[in-house]
């Protein structure tokens, strides 16, 4: 999407806004009835509704024509690490660039700082709406996700759980946190003493990569969880 198109879909809204204020100013006093009112909210609504539709299948399009890959996880799950340890190795990646906590799209970061991929832990409602990018899932220990989710993303115990069995599932692309240097291979084609060298120099991913103290234990975790780690081999 180009800023041109942008400014004339934004245009034809404040027009259509422009319009109708003076239809306001123009009517007889006996036009402004509750229904008259009814009637013009109804024009706006509909307007915008419609103008959010095309903006979205307009975000989506320009999104799929233009990123390689995304890297789909969850708050605390380690896409900080990831999108940094990609850039370090040459291949911008944004963290949350695109698909961001608002549960909104961005796209400015794609033509603006030149990225190729969006590491989001808020990829998950998005992601059967992207035709062209790869989609990775970058799992963590479940028990570091959730423990992570309810202490520093005030989510409950429940909520954590839901988002880990949903997101964490067997699916192809998938890589533990633990591999990440055979991710990133896939992703950069470099060596892997070169990216074990960008690791070092990052830190090891800070806090998302070893977590924080556990509060919750592996016998606090429903059935579902505690079988997606013993199938992701982290107990």
């Amino acid at each position: 999407m180009t800023n041109s198109s942008k400014c004339t879909e934004i245009s034809e809204t404040e027009q259509f806004a422009k319009d109708l204020t003076s239809s306001f100013a123009l009517a007889k006093p006996e036009r402004h009835t509750p229904e008259f009112l009814t009637e013009a909210q109804g024009h706006i609504t509909k307007q915008n509704q419609e103008w959010k539709q095309k903006n979205l299948k307009q975000k989506l399009e320009f999104i799929n024509n233009n990123l390689d890959f995304v890297v789909m996880g969850l708050p605390g799950g380690g896409t900080t690490f990831v999108a940094n340890l990609l850039s370090a190795c040459k291949t911008k990646t944004g963290h949350e660039a695109v698909f961001h906590q608002s549960n909104t799209l961005k796209y400015d970061q794609i033509w603006a700082a030149g990225i190729k991929g969006d590491c989001s832990g808020f990829l998950y409602p998005w992601r059967k709406l992207l035709t062209t990018p790869t989609v990775y899932t970058i799992v963590r220990d479940p028990l570091d996700t959730i423990n992570s989710l309810v202490q520093r993303h005030n989510k409950t115990f429940e909520e954590a759980c839901q988002l880990v069995t949903q997101v964490y599932q067997h699916r192809p692309n998938t890589f533990r946190l633990q591999n990440i240097i055979d991710f990133v291979q896939i992703i950069t084609h470099w060596p892997r003493p070169s990216i074990i060298r960008q690791i070092d120099l990052l830190g090891k991913g800070g806090r998302n990569y070893h977590g924080t103290l556990r509060k919750i234990t592996h016998d606090d975790l429903p059935k579902a969880v505690q079988d997606l780690r013993e199938y992701w081999d982290y107990d």
